[in-house]
């Protein structure tokens, strides 16, 4: 009888910690998700990308490269999928 082998998986370490929600907040994730951890850590890595995002714009306008308004504000769009920008600089 062949032995099956299972192949390896390349998983995410986790840690577990506690986090105090608004309940109308938590009664929105809940509808949306079964799983509230998985749409948290979803949610924290988003807000992460945005972040390193907007440090990455604040290093550019330090060493003098100004962007067009509105070609940033089109990007910011873009990426939050057509909702306009409550970032403004």
């Amino acid at each position: 009888m062949a032995t099956k082998r299972s192949r390896p998986t390349l998983r995410s370490a986790y840690s577990k910690v506690s986090a105090t929600l608004e309940t109308a907040v938590l009664k929105s994730i809940r509808q949306r998700s079964s799983n509230v951890s998985e749409f948290l850590n979803a949610a924290a890595k988003r807000k992460l990308y945005f972040d390193r995002l907007d440090e990455a714009i604040a290093e550019l306008e330090r060493r003098g490269v100004r962007g067009d308004p509105v070609q940033k504000e089109r990007i910011r769009r873009a990426l939050l999928g057509g909702r306009p920008s409550r970032l403004r600089r």
